[in-house]
């Protein structure tokens, strides 16, 4: 949603010329409407964020509008906030009966009544700001498995054809006939056009375009842990810490390492089985460790900026682990049914910034550690 829409619905002209005024310095579109009939119409046509709805109006009062787009499938998920002059107990249940999230009694407090539309509105844009990141997130997932399906699909298509090519090229040179030769020629046109076919569809699926902002990493990740913590994650305690005390901007991929942020503190909630459940998220300038270094066979000892999430939650089970293999779609080192897609979607990130990733568990501690190496330059 790019304009978040507020409706006033008052027939008093003060009241709502208060309202809207009191709304002018906020970032949300103003519509307003003069009785029930109107603020129905301005409802269907202009689907705002959320509803300021007098009871008593003419034509339809605040409770029968209410109820109606309560019953339409396209409507019913607008909060309402009923402004209303009866205050008595029976007139609120009829206003929560009739759907509304919440009410204000006149004569308001206007500190008060923004308060409320405040509280309504950022509900609102957290709940959005989640479902962006989740479609986000299964997109991404998606993608990845399409692009790996396709990807086996056309390496084993391109190894049948390259022995297709071969035997035929024995074929060839068997023939004794110039018009079967001139036949086998066209054919064997046609087949190496079909190779470069699967070379581009193989190119095609393996690359995608990116597009790469300079961005701060650490206030990105407090923005997004901010976020995450009130939406998806609020049994877990989150510390950050910047060892490099400095600021760190590197140009990513955006919407990868938010899903990567977001798997990692996902696993880190799942694969816990204490109350309290604690992550510490560290910045620090390193080198590559040993066993990435041997295992990725490079001879590069180049600083990187290393991101470790440290989690004191269930340890992997050492005797199905692999640094390596964690990181593959679907691995499962037993502990649970399997980790699926969301590691792999980390070490895309970091392959996609020419990085590399690593996770042990911890010696001392329980828990266990992920770390993503991102080249500083």
């Amino acid at each position: 949603m790019d304009k978040y829409k507020i409706l006033i619905a008052e027939d008093t002209a003060n009241i709502r010329k208060i309202i809207t005024r009191l709304l002018s310095s906020t970032p949300y579109e103003i519509i307003e409407a003069v009785n029930g009939a109107e603020a129905l119409e301005k409802i269907y046509s202009e689907m705002p964020s959320l509803i300021l709805l007098d009871i008593m109006m003419p034509m339809k009062n605040g409770i029968e509008v209410c109820i109606e787009i309560k019953k339409n499938e396209k409507t019913k998920h607008i909060p309402v906030i009923f402004i209303t002059a009866k205050s008595e107990p029976a007139d609120i249940v009829k206003g929560f009966k009739a759907g509304g999230i919440d009410y204000i009694s006149k004569p308001f407090s206007k500190i008060e009544l923004l308060a409320r539309i405040n509280s309504q509105m950022d509900k609102l844009i957290a709940e959005n700001e989640k479902e962006k990141i989740l479609k986000e997130y299964y997109v991404s997932i998606h993608k990845k498995i399409l692009g790996e399906i396709s990807m086996g699909i056309s390496h084993n298509f391109n190894n049948h054809l390259t022995s297709v090519l071969l035997n035929f090229g024995l074929l060839q040179n068997s023939l004794v006939n110039q018009e079967d030769k001139d036949r086998t020629k066209q054919i064997e046109s046609w087949l190496v056009d079909i190779s470069g076919m699967i070379k581009q569809f193989r190119y095609f699926t393996d690359s995608c375009e990116r597009n790469y902002y300079p961005i701060n990493v650490e206030e990105y990740i407090s923005e997004k842990i901010n976020f995450l913590v009130k939406t998806n994650f609020a049994d877990l305690k989150i510390d950050l810490i910047n060892e490099t005390n400095s600021d760190i901007v590197l140009n990513l991929h955006e919407s990868s390492f938010t899903q990567s942020i977001y798997q990692l503190l996902m696993n880190a909630n799942e694969f816990h089985s204490k109350d309290n459940k604690n992550v510490k998220i560290v910045l620090s300038y390193s080198k590559l460790p040993e066993n990435v270094i041997k295992r990725e066979i490079i001879g590069d000892q180049k600083e990187y900026l290393k991101i470790a999430f440290i989690d004191d939650g269930d340890k992997f089970n050492e005797e199905y682990f692999d640094a390596y293999e964690v990181f593959t779609p679907y691995y499962s080192t037993k502990k649970t049914v399997g980790v699926g897609m969301g590691l792999s979607i980390v070490k895309n990130f970091a392959e996609s910034h020419h990085g590399f990733t690593n996770a042990f568990n911890n010696i001392d501690e329980d828990g266990s550690t992920v770390e993503l190496y991102i080249p500083l330059t």
